[in-house]
């Protein structure tokens, strides 16, 4: 029985719903998300102009349709979070589609013919590829689903406008990938490549695959390799990698097998691409913001600073994400650094981007696509931008191309040897059960707030950032002792440097308990760690300790006590936050217990730090120091 592509697509809806359906019901999760609805929710008005034109300082990430779209979530349903969850479901579910309809346009394109399975077993592939779950289950995540809705359909009508020279088609393409810019920056790399497409030649593309020439790229790579690991000079490698590539380019102009006009758009349109791209990114940040954010800059210095650095980094960024296409375990929401020896991988890679540069067969131009989507992201290696270094979400839309690529190099394929036909189907059917059984197993690792930090910090024991949050979440979830337990281990096994939100949410979950003592040792250890230099932690403590001097049940001598650290505590909150209100405060109670000459110490040191406009407070504050100066 054949499937006709109604079925098909029935088929597909089906598949993806079933395996992301548990998605819909996870947590919010602590990382960004949670941060940025309570932002959202807080916000007291709504501005289209603010939204795309921010003119802020600082700006960071310029992606104005995920705010339009969080404000039309907070606006239908408050940020149910149920709903936003579906959204993500439903849009991933519109690109597993949207990748159907494109492989089907490729193949007619380039063999003809649009009737088999292949469009459906790589929208099935990609709809559940592991490397999806974070971008579907992070909220979030939504800034790369859709920027993919927009790629995707941009690549669709480019497609057609191929088909039917329809000049609809191209304008609605071209439309389509700048709105992808306004979803996320990354949409750059397809308008980087987009000459690979419209100049491509389906006339020029011949029945059977273009011969990989294994001998030359095997002694590109041990040449290349060799200086690495000699010289430690990635500079070279970078070279003999373009050596590599005017020796393919040579090979086939002199054999007559590639024309010199794919050859000039393959080479010298991307250049000039690149720069357009980069004008336009420096052009829309000078435009909204009135400054660029100091990650960025800080970023390219580094870049600048050390560029054989930099390109051992890349190197290594490019093979970990292929390697990660390919064999995706373990799945981590945290990657903060990668073994060296993917510089190693990474130099195989970039060797084959210069094959796919002369390569005449659309399933190169789908590759170097991939790999133009995912370039943007590399700089983030060096963990200055992004809280992560390395993340599964920068290849969701890369691994959709791969996969076409992949689609289309099969089907030809199998048109030269049909005898494998059924075997490779039977492959690829298994291939979507075990990658749909992992996705499934991931989904319920992102259910809640809890088994996914479980996951990460069991995966990253030694970063205290991950650990404070995973104690929140074990908070969060009412699991106290455990949130305990987590605590000691993170005060025992992660660096010094951290902030204290994990100790005061633990702290409060203490005091609603009435283990008031322990909170107040906790708050504590929490002072003498970061050396009094923190304001929250001394607030929650000066608070805690009036609680527990108003309780019947303690005795005098103690209130004493608590009262003599309540006092230390407040004068080292007041030189840290140097609040002329505090110290009129302080100088008051001083005052009233007869301590004369503390009190105008107060009174003379808040005058110090007085704002010159706060007229009232200063004249309350002279008119306390003469009163306190007349009872000496």
């Amino acid at each position: 029985m054949v499937l006709t592509t109604k079925y098909q697509l029935m088929l597909l809806i089906v598949w993806v719903l079933a395996i992301f359906y548990r998605t819909q019901f996870a947590d919010v999760c602590l990382v960004d998300d949670y941060g940025s609805l309570t932002s959202i929710l807080t916000q007291e008005h709504f501005s289209l102009r603010e939204i795309f034109f921010p003119r802020s300082d600082g700006g960071g990430y310029y992606r104005p349709l995920i705010g339009v779209s969080y404000w039309l979530d907070k606006e239908l349903w408050f940020l149910a979070s149920k709903n936003l969850h579906l959204e993500s479901i439903l849009g991933h579910l519109l690109n597993c589609i949207l990748v159907f309809f494109i492989v089907q346009k490729v193949s007619q394109l380039c063999l003809n013919t649009r009737d088999n399975y292949l469009p459906f077993f790589a929208a099935l592939l990609f709809s559940v590829h592991p490397i999806v779950t974070e971008s579907v289950n992070w909220i979030s995540g939504r800034t790369d689903i859709m920027m993919s809705n927009f790629l995707l359909i941009s690549l669709l009508c480019i497609l057609q406008y191929k088909l039917s020279r329809s000049r609809l088609s191209l304008i609605a393409g071209l439309l389509s990938a700048v709105v992808a810019m306004l979803a996320k920056e990354t949409a750059l790399g397809f308008i980087i490549g987009l000459p690979l497409l419209l100049w491509y030649k389906p006339e020029a593309n011949n029945d059977k695959a273009q011969a990989f020439r294994l001998v030359p790229f095997f002694i590109a790579y041990a040449l290349s390799v060799t200086v690495v690991l000699y010289s430690n000079c990635y500079g070279i490698a970078l070279g003999l990698g373009i050596c590599y590539l005017g020796y393919l380019q040579y090979k086939d102009f002199c054999s007559g097998s590639l024309d010199r006009s794919v050859v000039q758009v393959r080479l010298f349109f991307l250049v000039p691409m690149l720069m357009v791209a980069a004008l336009i990114f420096v052009v829309i940040r000078k435009t909204v913001f009135t400054s660029s954010v100091g990650k960025i800059g800080q970023t390219i210095t580094l870049m600048l600073g050390d560029i054989n650095y930099t390109i051992s980094v890349f190197f290594g960024a490019i093979g970990f994400y292929v390697k990660k296409f390919f064999l995706p375990l373990p799945l981590n929401f945290f990657i903060l650094e990668i073994s060296p020896l993917y510089d190693l991988l990474g130099i195989a890679v970039f060797l084959g981007i210069m094959y796919f540069l002369t390569s005449k067969d659309m399933s190169a131009i789908l590759a170097l696509m991939g790999f133009l989507l995912l370039a943007p992201a590399l700089p983030f290696a060096f963990g200055t931008i992004a809280w992560s270094g390395y993340a599964e979400r920068y290849l969701y839309l890369p691994s959709a191309f791969w996969l076409m690529a992949i689609s289309l190099k099969l089907n030809r394929l199998l048109d030269s040897y049909p005898h494998l036909v059924r075997p490779a189907r039977i492959t690829i059917v298994l291939l979507c059960i075990i990658a749909g059984s992992i996705t499934f197993y991931r989904n319920g690792v992102w259910q809640s707030n809890v088994s996914l930090m479980k996951d990460t910090v069991s995966q990253t024991p030694n970063m205290r950032t991950l650990q404070d949050i995973y104690i929140r979440s074990l908070l969060n979830a009412g699991m106290t002792a455990d949130a305990e337990r987590q605590y000691e281990s993170a005060l025992a096994d992660a660096p010094p440097g951290y902030n204290v939100s994990s100790d005061l949410a633990l702290g409060g979950e203490l005091v609603k308990q009435g283990r008031k003592d322990n909170a107040l040792a906790l708050y504590q250890n929490v002072l003498i760690r970061t050396r009094f230099t923190s304001e929250a932690p001394l607030t929650a403590a000066i608070d805690l300790l009036r609680s527990m001097q108003n309780e019947n049940q303690i005795s005098g001598f103690k209130k004493q006590q608590l009262h003599a650290v309540e006092l230390e505590y407040v004068a080292k909150r007041l030189i840290i936050t140097k609040s002329p209100r505090l110290m009129l405060e302080k100088g008051n109670d001083a005052l009233a217990a007869g301590s004369i000459t503390e009190a105008t110490a107060w009174f003379t040191k808040a005058l110090d730090y007085v704002s010159p406009r706060d007229y009232k407070l200063r004249k309350t504050l002279e008119e306390q120091k003469i009163k306190s100066e007349g009872q000496r």
